[in-house]
């Protein structure tokens, strides 16, 4: 007997959520443990399980942006900070 269940996409996201925290512990647990203590790395899990999908898109677009940015500043071997493209990818 085949059993389906389905998920809404809230908990879909939630269990995305939890899967990249444990992708995270599991490359950097060590790391966090010497830097951070245990109430930080709690502290940072809570507020990445409450981020709301819309909050989740806007710092993937965030990040994309910082990246191409990046990318723009090596292609033209830009290492001067005060810069117009420096100072865009920063702020």
């Amino acid at each position: 007997m085949n059993t389906v269940f389905t998920m809404t996409n809230e908990e879909k996201f939630t269990a995305f959520k939890q899967q990249l925290i444990q992708n995270n512990n599991d490359i950097y647990n060590e790391e966090l443990q010497q830097k951070y203590v245990e109430e930080t790395i709690k502290q940072y899990n809570d507020n990445w399980m409450n981020l709301s999908e819309e909050d989740y898109v806007k710092l993937k677009n965030i990040e994309e942006t910082l990246f191409i940015q990046l990318n723009d500043l090596e292609t033209q071997s830009i290492t001067d900070v005060t810069h117009p493209l420096a100072t865009d990818a920063v702020l």
